[in-house]
Order: C-alpha cells, then structure tokens, then sequence
C-alpha cells in the first residue's frame, strides 16, 4: 500500500514505531513494515477500515492480546499516518488520516468542511455511528473500527463493510482461526504507533492540536498488523469484502464536531436529539 509506506519528513522512529509532529504540533505517525517487529502471536483480532474521500479503501487486521483494545490503540497499531486535535477530558478528535486532508484548522474542522466520522461494528454486525472519542471506544474480539472522509450533509454513509479482512488474514498464514473476523486465534505479532479522537459535550471547545509522547504507547505486548490490503470503495480488491454502503441514522463522533460553528461543539445529546425532532 503506497500510501501507508510514506514517512513523513524529519520522523523519529522509536522502536518499531514512526512519530513526528505535524499541524500546529499534532501527534503524526506514520506507517512501518509490521514484520519487522514480528515476534509471537496474538489472541484477540479487530478489523480497522479507514475509507478516503476518492473512494479507496485501507482494510486492516490488528492482533492484540486481552480481552479489548481502545481505539486509539487500533489506530496506534496500524502504522497508518494520523493526527489528532485534544478536546480537554474528552479526548482527542481525529483530524487527519492518511494524509487526508493535507492540512486542517486547529479545531480539526470548519463549519463547513469534511471531515473523519468514525463507526463501530459489534461481533461482526453492521456499522454505526460511535458516541465515544477513540480513546474512550473500547474494542472485543471481532469487532471493527471505521472511518470515513465525508461531507457536513445529512448523516454520514458508513465506510466500506468490515467482513472478510481478518479472516482473510487469519486463513492466510499459519494460524488457526474458527472463521469469523477477528475469531480466536494466532497470528504473527508487530508493533504500531499512532494518536486518539474525542467525545463531544455541549459547550465544550478545543484546543489546538496537540502531541503526545511515544511513551503513552500500548504497554507490551503491543497490538499490531495480521494482515490487510487496500482497494477502490466496493471492489473485490486484495481481501476486503463487497457490499452496500447504507446510511446511518446515529450521529457520529467526527459529525458532530463538524457540525459545531466557531469551534464549539455540539453536544450529542443535543444533536440527537434535533436528529429525531426532524423525523418526527
């Protein structure tokens, strides 16, 4: 994948795990070869699926041990490039991934810009919309983290669907797996870095993108990279799954930031709640 192999200029690669800072001092990571920090097996999978506004796909299986993983530690372990802006007690909002967009205001969005609206599957289910920050998001076996690049118009469209990935990437190598994404198993084991994304709360504001140190990396045994493959929305390509993208009526973590005016956040409460006055 070209994407995920580029570094950025002046990195400082800690271990197995690429950082440098970006936009007005925003944690940037970016991407490593997960076998280079190949070195056991994992217990536990997840399935992360970041879709860019052109269409194109990363499709990821992260191993991990224990019985879940936040979000941020999805994102830490998959080596793709991202960055963050803080929201206090909240938690981090993700501003970029991927590169995407090149460039961001200090509150990740504007009144009327794109932006990254996050999603959850439960147990191999379909998506939703996430109410909780990446760092707060908490992650079981089998489960997937998604994000897509979308307009502030209506409610998001989910990413591309998460069947397929792990259990492609499970099947494919010497490990033993009972056949659904992210089922019991082993796999090889990398490492990975990366940076969180927030929950919003009526009247709460942000602060300018700010870094975090390597240091608050995943303890060991650290998650990382099974298996993944990138490709074009709704292709076969590499091991990700077709379907149709449908959209969902829960309010997304990123839309709701997006949809805050002079950098004020919206609270979800507040935006559901006008979400469900308009269906009435």
């Amino acid at each position: 994948m070209t994407s995920m192999l580029r570094r950025a200029t002046g990195a400082v690669i800690i271990g197995c795990a690429g950082v440098s800072l970006g936009v007005g001092g925003a944690i940037v990571t970016v991407a490593r070869t997960p076998s280079l920090c190949a070195d056991a097996a994992y217990t536990s999978h997840v399935t992360l699926v970041v879709e860019h506004g052109s269409g194109h796909v990363i499709g990821l299986c992260i191993g991990f041990d224990g019985s879940s993983i936040t979000g941020e530690e999805i994102l830490r372990a998959s080596g793709v490039e991202f960055a963050t802006s803080t929201y206090g007690s909240l938690g981090d909002a993700v501003c970029q991934i991927d590169y995407e967009p090149s460039s961001y205001p200090p509150g990740c969005w504007t009144s009327s810009s794109p932006y990254w609206a996050m999603f959850v599957s439960r147990g191999g289910g379909g998506w939703s919309g996430a109410d909780r920050g990446v760092s707060s998001e908490a992650f079981a076996n089998g489960d997937a983290e998604g994000f897509r690049y979308d307009a502030q118009t209506g409610s998001p469209a989910t990413p591309s669907p998460p069947s397929g990935i792990c259990s492609a990437a499970l099947s494919g190598g010497s490990s033993s797996s009972s056949g659904g994404d992210g089922s019991s198993g082993t796999s090889p084991r990398g490492a990975g870095s990366g940076s969180p994304t927030a929950s919003p709360v009526h009247g709460a504001t942000s602060s300018a993108p700010s870094a975090t140190s390597a240091a608050s990396a995943p303890s060991n045994p650290t998650p990382g990279v099974v298996g993944g493959a990138s490709h074009s929305a709704g292709s076969v390509s590499g091991i990700a799954a077709t379907g149709q993208r449908q959209s969902t009526g829960s309010i997304s973590i990123g839309f709701a930031l997006a949809a805050a005016a002079g950098g004020a956040l919206l609270g979800l409460v507040l935006v559901r709640l006008l979400i469900r006055r308009r269906r009435a």
